[in-house]
């Protein structure tokens, strides 16, 4: 398994998360000034939606556990092609 680390299709991916990331500041920073007044606000099913991410929150927390055996053994495998691993 080769990891490819240069090329056309880095360099574009790498743009992309750069333009990604600076549209998504922009967005986050546009709207900041509302958050308190969002926090404070008493909206329609709102426990709802808190049990919802709370449950969506508790379920990635499972997930990346159980899960983290398989991603710790295929990040072995990728850094020992390379001889960064003494496994």
């Amino acid at each position: 398994m080769l990891s490819e680390t240069q090329g056309v299709l880095v360099g574009l991916h790498k743009a992309s998360f750069i333009v990604w990331f600076g549209a998504t500041s922009a967005h986050v920073l546009a709207h900041v000034r509302q958050l308190p007044a969002l926090l404070r606000a008493k909206a329609p099913g709102r426990g709802i939606r808190l049990a919802l991410v709370t449950g969506a929150v508790l379920t990635g927390l499972m997930i990346a556990t159980v899960s983290f055996p398989a991603a710790d053994r295929l990040q072995d495998g990728v850094s020992a092609e390379f001889g960064l691993d003494a496994h």
